[in-house]
């Protein structure tokens, strides 16, 4: 069997947050800053795509907002689990698939809602896809590339007839460990040893200066809360 693509599926946050949501400051900080490392690409010996690329990023070079307008928000009580069954129930949908005739899941969260486990067997149970296997694939920006490879793989071989792939980006959630709500952090270790090395790592003190300067160069925004040395010896 052939592997195809039978749907697509989307979701999006409802509060929806246009330029003029940020202050004048900020975009004369970021025009003044002028820092585009993370957005713009060397066109040195690079491919046509490459320039095209290229091209469109030169014409937003006084933008601080890279072109764009708009961006959805998502509210506190979104998780990416619903988020990624939402966008896969309307796929299924798309595709004129049920849940009933899916027999896998792949999915990937950037941020995920649990430290230790994936999304996919929440999302194929809300589904209702009760017979798929579900698992998680992580390869960071590349996971929605792996996941299709895998799909091929699974269909055409003939182990799968319908693979259902979610990726969720709630990725403004990524920072949230020197918030002053959190009061620890709980992660699975497989030895003693490994232990003992995560609490010395953790008790090692980073310089308040840094993060300072971070701030500084506009790294950090100013009011990121980050951790405090005299509360952390505590």
């Amino acid at each position: 069997m052939k592997a195809s693509i039978r749907g697509l599926g989307i979701w999006l946050p409802t509060e929806l947050r246009l330029n003029d949501a940020w202050p004048t400051d900020f975009i004369a900080e970021a025009r003044a800053r002028g820092d585009r490392t993370l957005v713009d690409i060397p066109t040195a010996g690079a491919d046509h795509a490459a320039d095209v690329t290229a091209r469109h990023l030169r014409e937003t070079a006084d933008d601080p907002f890279i072109g764009a307008t708009q961006r959805y928000v998502a509210a506190d009580e979104d998780h990416a689990w619903r988020a990624e069954t939402d966008a896969a129930r309307a796929a299924l949908e798309d595709g004129g698939v049920s849940p009933e005739e899916v027999d896998a899941v792949l999915s990937w969260s950037i941020v995920p809602d649990r430290a230790a486990h994936a999304t996919a067997p929440k999302v194929a149970a809300e589904l209702g896809a009760t017979g798929a296997f579900a698992t998680s694939v992580d390869a960071g920006c590349a996971s929605a590339l792996v996941q299709l490879q895998l799909a091929v793989g699974l269909i055409e071989s003939g182990r799968a007839r319908h693979v259902v792939l979610t990726q969720s980006h709630l990725i403004t959630r990524a920072f949230p460990l020197a918030h002053p709500a959190i009061a620890t952090v709980l992660t699975g270790v497989r030895s003693a040893a490994e232990f003992e090395e995560n609490e010395r790592l953790f008790r090692h003190q980073i310089p308040d200066d840094m993060w300072q300067e971070l701030k500084a160069e506009g790294l950090l925004a100013e009011e990121v809360p980050v951790p405090n040395n005299e509360e952390k010896s505590q």
